[in-house]
């Protein structure tokens, strides 16, 4: 769910082919049970506000986030901030400088969204983490 203005959301919801057709021919009301019973009912009821479309999409894992002097770092962090945190800040900063900004200087970091950047860079710019 990404928030828009007005106390409404866009979603983006990944799933099986065979599911999401599924999902693509429920009614508007069955929809937004499904989507607030995924979404764990934490926003209250949903309803449909809008088109909805079926894009197909695929994705792959890594086996390994980090190698040589590249490390996928996804949404953890981005360069000159950090990601959405979903846990308590200060641990999830603390985590964020053990795990990542751990590595050496000069690791070129890959985020889940915009440029490549690098721990060197991350340690004397990131307003997050810069001394």
């Amino acid at each position: 769910l990404v928030p828009l203005q007005g106390r409404r959301s866009s979603l983006v919801w990944l799933t099986t082919p065979r599911r999401a057709g599924d999902l693509n021919g429920l009614s508007a009301e069955a929809f937004a049970r499904e989507a607030e019973r995924q979404a764990h009912s934490m926003l209250g009821a949903m309803r449909l506000d809008g088109p909805r479309g079926l894009v197909p999409m695929g994705g792959l894992s890594a086996r390994r986030f980090a190698a040589g002097r590249a490390a996928i770092v996804g949404d953890a962090l981005f360069a000159g901030s950090v990601g959405g945190i979903r846990s308590d800040y200060d641990t999830a900063l603390a985590t964020i400088r053990r795990e990542i900004l751990s590595l050496p200087e000069d690791t070129i970091l890959c985020p889940g969204h915009g440029p490549l950047t690098a721990v060197g860079l991350e340690k004397a710019g990131n307003p997050f983490f810069a001394a």
